[in-house]
């Protein structure tokens, strides 16, 4: 008899009944559907940024993930600029330091004074020396979904046949802002935990992402798209500027 793969028998070390070996039947556990709410998505601003000193792929960049006072900003935007190679790492109320693999794909003055979204509750994660913080969220596409006569079998795996974008938060949003997917809302009580960037939760969760035909970020839940908004206003949503139909990572 043929066993189904989804179930298994598992051998106790005793025997049962007149002396058989007993079988205990289960099935595997079931797929959890994580909400998006799990993650801490956040509006962040890049006020300082550099190429990595011992890497030639990714950017160091200083995120502002709180709203302050212009006086303020200068000053934070100063000290920065005065920090050596070795003294990047940031992490406090204000400012968080974050590492972003975009050097071949957005230019460095593009990057400074950008508005983004942050994934803020991932453990830190040590690239090349300099510890990240965080997540600079971004969608990516096939440069072969505009150009359909391209044969799928001429593309190299390389930059130069996907294009990246950085996503925007909503144009009513302000600085350290919290983004949901409502009615996905964290509630106030509940604890942010501090996340895996490779576990199953995460990869889950952002497996339903998208940017649709309309250029918003999304939640696909069931047949329904559900777009990344701040609390106080539905009608301003995450977007791209360019890129469209794309997944996001």
């Amino acid at each position: 008899m043929m066993l189904s793969l989804s179930r298994r028998c598992l051998y106790p070390r005793q025997k049962g009944l007149f002396g058989l070996i007993s079988c205990r039947w289960y099935s595997s556990p079931p797929k959890v559907d994580y909400p998006p709410s799990v993650l801490q998505l956040q509006v962040g601003k890049i006020v300082h940024c550099q190429n990595h000193p011992n890497s030639n792929f990714l950017y160091v960049a200083n995120v502002l993930v709180n709203d302050v006072e212009k006086a303020k900003l200068e000053e934070i935007k100063k000290d920065l600029q005065a920090l050596k190679p070795d003294e990047l790492e940031v992490n406090n109320m204000d400012v968080i330091t974050i590492l972003t693999g975009l050097v071949d794909i957005v230019p460095l003055e593009e990057m400074i004074d950008r508005n983004i979204i942050v994934l803020k509750n991932l453990k830190p994660r040590v690239l090349r020396g300099i510890k990240s913080n965080g997540m600079l969220l971004a969608t990516e596409v096939s440069k072969l979904a505009e150009n359909k006569s391209e044969s799928e079998s001429e593309v190299k795996k390389d930059w130069s046949n996907v294009k990246v974008e950085p996503i925007y938060p909503p144009l009513s949003s302000n600085l350290g802002d919290e983004l949901f997917f409502k009615p996905f809302v964290r509630d106030e009580n509940e604890p942010i935990k501090s996340l895996r960037g490779r576990s199953t939760l995460v990869k889950s969760v952002f497996a339903k992402f998208r940017i649709n035909n309309d250029h918003k970020f999304i939640y696909k839940h069931d047949d329904t798209e559900i777009p990344l908004t701040s609390l106080h206003d539905d009608n301003s949503s995450a977007y791209t500027k360019d890129i469209k139909n794309s997944i996001v990572h």
